[in-house]
């Protein structure tokens, strides 16, 4: 995401298909907080990167099957559905706070990581996604990178104002 648009808004979903002639649109969910940020009335963004279009929009249907089904009160058709395939789906950053304990995966990017005894690991570089939990790669000097499952037993503290998280390595974890 551009800069401008990655502070304002934060990433829920991408649109990866239609379904049906009325604009049905598949999506695949990037969220966490599914119910709080897919719901009928919901005020969205749709935008493509690759052309800086952002589209306002208000969710109209929610259906979760095997696929999240959304539909949105501006698109009707599906010849015009299939023109946003592959755009995300945004949220205002401001209007949509996470609860306690919980970030942004783009706040987590680049944040050192310590030990509980204070030997820096190196610098969070990516977050997969591995079920059932997040996995942080940290990239370290002259060492390869590490996995770090995002897990209380290895994560202590996430200090986000002093750009560090502290970890409580187990045994091995940070052999090579």
């Amino acid at each position: 995401m551009k800069n401008n648009i990655k502070n304002e808004y934060i990433k829920i979903g991408s649109l990866i298909g239609t379904r049906g002639l009325k604009g049905e649109f598949k999506v695949y969910p990037t969220t966490d907080f599914l119910e709080d940020r897919f719901y009928i009335g919901a005020n969205v963004f749709l935008y493509n990167e690759t052309i800086n279009n952002l589209k306002k929009v208000t969710i109209s249907s929610v259906n979760q099957m095997k696929t999240l089904l959304v539909t949105f009160k501006e698109i009707n058709t599906i010849e015009e559905a299939e023109t946003f395939i592959r755009y995300d789906v945004l949220i205002n950053k401001d209007e949509n706070k996470l609860p306690e304990g919980f970030y942004y995966e783009h706040d987590l990017i680049d944040l050192e990581v310590f030990t509980n005894e204070g030997h820096f690991v190196g610098i969070i570089t990516e977050i997969l996604e591995y079920a059932p939990y997040k996995t942080f790669r940290v990239k370290r000097e002259n060492k390869k990178d590490v996995l770090i499952p995002y897990i209380d037993t290895f994560v202590i503290k996430t200090d986000l104002e002093n750009k560090r998280i502290i970890i409580n390595p187990i045994e091995g974890l940070l052999w090579k």
